[in-house]
């Protein structure tokens, strides 16, 4: 889908702005040892700055990613397709990690497509992690 793959191109990088600083504070498996951890905030300081200017930047992205969350609802309005197509390998891993983001609000849309394509996936979404 087109449209679809074009909303995840223009949203990619406001995506990332507000879940790297997240991903990089929340309790993972993969981020048990302060080495691990550590290692981990290096590779993502060195890949997109300042993690405290992103986290502080939060309210502003999250205006920006409003409208744009609300073009999307209108993208999914007929649901989740029955079978996954190219477009869902882009989408739902951009939606999904959204989830760790506490005040990011989907619409019923979104909403239903991520937790049909978590179910479909057997993947947890990040929502009991978000900060």
């Amino acid at each position: 889908n087109a449209a679809i793959d074009a909303w995840v191109e223009r949203v990619w990088p406001l995506m990332l702005r507000l879940c790297v600083p997240r991903f990089t504070r929340a309790d993972f498996r993969e981020l048990a040892t302060d080495e691990a951890r550590a290692a981990f905030i290096a590779r993502e300081i060195k890949a997109f700055g300042d993690l405290q200017a992103l986290w502080d930047g939060t309210a502003e992205f999250i205006a920006q990613l409003r409208p744009r969350l609300e073009k999307l609802e209108t993208l999914l309005a007929q649901g989740p397709a029955d079978t996954l197509d190219e477009s869902d390998f882009r989408l739902f891993p951009a939606l999904r990690s959204l989830t760790i983001v506490k005040d990011i609000a989907f619409g019923p849309n979104v909403r239903r497509y991520v937790a049909d394509r978590a179910a479909r996936c057997r993947v947890a979404l990040f929502d009991g992690k978000a900060l």
